[in-house]
């Protein structure tokens, strides 16, 4: 498995446990939208963070993920940019 798949598996299954959706809804709809189709909060966005730190082992900035990851399209490259940094 490569690593942008790997990313893309482990932030739709974290995104389902916490904003409770299907998995195979936000797998199929990567162009949800945090804000207005989740209606994330600022309280929603770290447990998120937490979960994928663990599972990818990367150290992620709360702050940058919440404003250059509007969809979830977004997160998946602003994760591959912070995993590359990070992992090489």
């Amino acid at each position: 498995m490569d690593i942008r798949q790997k990313i893309t598996d482990v932030l739709n299954a974290a995104i389902a446990d916490i904003f409770m959706q299907e998995k195979e809804h936000v797998a199929a709809n990567h162009e949800l939208n945090f804000r207005t189709d989740l209606n994330a909060t600022s309280l929603q966005y770290y447990p998120l963070i937490t979960e994928l730190e663990e599972l990818l082992d990367i150290d992620i900035d709360a702050h940058d993920f919440q404003w250059k990851s509007y969809t979830i399209a977004d997160a998946v490259d602003f994760l591959m940019e912070v995993y590359t940094q990070q992992k090489g």
